[in-house]
């Protein structure tokens, strides 16, 4: 998923089918907590508009944000805090790694698979 690359370009170039729905989930660090993903401190290292390297906390540490982006495909974002701390998972289910046995992201997959395209 990195900005230019030949994936990237391709999905770019192809477009969007309208028969469709696309989802992009990612998630992000907002407190800072370094257990997040512990070898980087909790931070994904992403490319800026001066195409130089710089930490950020909106990504799961492989992935930031802004690489993630495809137009016309909104970012469906989990943080590892909020207002239903309850269900909260530990910081490092978050990280790119854990993030598919994440028990939060499985259950928003099973939400969009069965509810119709624009019921969520």
């Amino acid at each position: 998923m990195r900005p230019g690359s030949p994936v990237i370009r391709n999905l770019r170039t192809a477009g969007l089918r309208p028969d469709i729905t696309y989802r992009v989930i990612v998630t992000t660090n907002p407190g800072d907590i370094p257990r997040f993903f512990p070898w980087f401190e909790g931070r994904t290292w992403e490319i800026a508009e001066d195409g130089r390297y710089r930490e950020t906390l909106d990504g799961d540490r492989v992935v930031a944000h802004r690489e993630s982006v495809l137009l016309g495909i909104s970012l469906d974002i989990l943080s590892t805090t909020g207002e239903q701390e309850e269900h909260l998972q530990p910081p490092d289910q978050y990280c790119h790694i854990n993030l598919p046995r994440n028990p939060l992201v499985i259950d928003r997959i099973m939400q969009y698979l069965m509810s119709p395209a624009g019921q969520q």
